[in-house]
């Protein structure tokens, strides 16, 4: 599968770039969070391309130029395991520290 068709169907594999949140600068085509005001790269501080087809077209080429931040960003995390009841003692343990001798 092509880079590209795989940014385009993140949500079918459980991760999601929200392309609501970026922003891509009509100068030197870099893509920006919308929280900035500037541009990172060039420091354009004007009206900025929001358009998704764009923004895509934008993180295809910097993934194209860096293939080890698409691995990360296109991975989907695995949730950690829990311990359960393990955790659960180790909690209770330091609640009741000092207050009830567990060592009997």
């Amino acid at each position: 599968m092509k880079l590209g068709q795989r940014i385009h169907n993140m949500t079918d594999i459980g991760r999601r770039i929200s392309l609501g949140h970026l922003k891509r600068c009509p100068v030197c085509g870099t893509v920006n969070s919308t929280q900035t005001h500037e541009c990172v790269m060039c420091r354009w501080h004007g009206e900025f391309d929001h358009d998704h087809e764009s923004i895509e077209m934008g993180l295809t080429e910097l993934f194209d130029k860096c293939p080890d931040l698409a691995e990360v960003v296109l991975t989907i995390p695995t949730k950690r395991k829990r311990r359960g009841l393990v955790s659960w003692f180790g909690m209770l343990r330091w609640i009741l520290r000092g207050r009830i001798d567990l060592k009997v």
